[in-house]
């Protein structure tokens, strides 16, 4: 009822405010029909003095699963002009949302193993009695055993290459559309409730709007269905061998970020 009194010209608009004037008692059938009319009309009619809260825009949060995320690229739909044309005119506040992000881990938390070491509490019973350290082309002199920054001591390549990235760095997951998919419709769905709350309207109002951003989200990733070369290679290191090959590496040697060089790797 709001989208058709929104598109009416001021002249009806008056008309139908007089109108609903007279079946403005609580005991009439059309009541609840005129203070709905009322309320639009005496909202369109009087001068509206705009605010900033009106052009505040709100975080639109959502995980990014998958590189695909990216391609479908979310930030430019809310932006379409259909998109736009289909947030309800009585709307006060149209401004596009901010894309919130939620990031997967990094490696940070597979690659160090020193904070479990030195908070065990039996270390001396969990740490081996003797090595050979003395022996290895990685000796520290001073310490008479290993402490390297040399990543050429991990014995696995595909491993090194992955922690010599980074702790920050996150690990590339194969880009999976319907996942991308779903977690929008899910992410419009939350988005759209917290909107319709504060503007006083009923869910469904956004009906149209969530619509419009899926079908362009439908598109884009038939386009790219279709054009896989535009796509990235899928990651050839898995993220359950990245965790095995750490994990017997932490058999032997502790890995520690570098003082004042969070990028860098400790080997002792």
């Amino acid at each position: 009822m709001l989208a058709f009194l929104s598109s009416l010209p001021v002249s009806v608009l008056r008309l139908l405010d007089t109108e609903a004037n007279k079946f403005y008692d609580s005991s009439n059938q059309l009541y609840d029909a005129a203070l709905l009319t009322r309320g639009y009309t005496q909202h369109a009619l009087r001068p509206y003095i705009d605010s900033e809260i009106n052009h505040k825009r709100h975080f639109f949060k959502i995980s990014f699963i998958n590189k695909g995320m990216d391609f479908i690229d979310l930030p430019s739909i809310f932006r379409d002009s259909s998109v736009i044309s289909s947030i309800p005119a009585y709307f006060q506040n149209t401004e596009t949302p901010i894309i919130c992000y939620k990031y997967n881990k990094p490696v940070r938390s597979i690659i160090f193993n020193f904070n479990k070491l030195v908070s065990d509490l039996d270390i001396d019973t969990n740490t081996p009695d003797s090595c050979d350290c003395k022996n290895s082309v990685y000796c520290y002199p001073a310490a008479g055993h290993i402490i390297t920054g040399n990543l050429k001591i991990i014995p696995d390549y595909r491993i090194r290459n992955i922690i010599s990235k980074g702790p920050k760095y996150r690990f590339p997951s194969k880009i999976d559309f319907s996942k991308c998919r779903d977690e929008i419709a899910a992410a419009l769905n939350e988005f759209g409730n917290r909107w319709c709350k504060r503007e006083y309207v009923e869910h469904k109002a956004l009906k149209d709007w969530k619509l419009s951003i899926l079908n362009l989200v439908n598109k884009r990733i038939s386009f790219y269905s279709q054009n896989t070369n535009l796509l990235p290679p899928k990651p050839k290191t898995s993220l359950r061998h990245l965790k095995l090959g750490i994990q017997e590496f932490h058999r032997k040697f502790v890995l520690a970020p570098a003082d004042k060089a969070a990028n860098n790797v400790v080997v002792v």
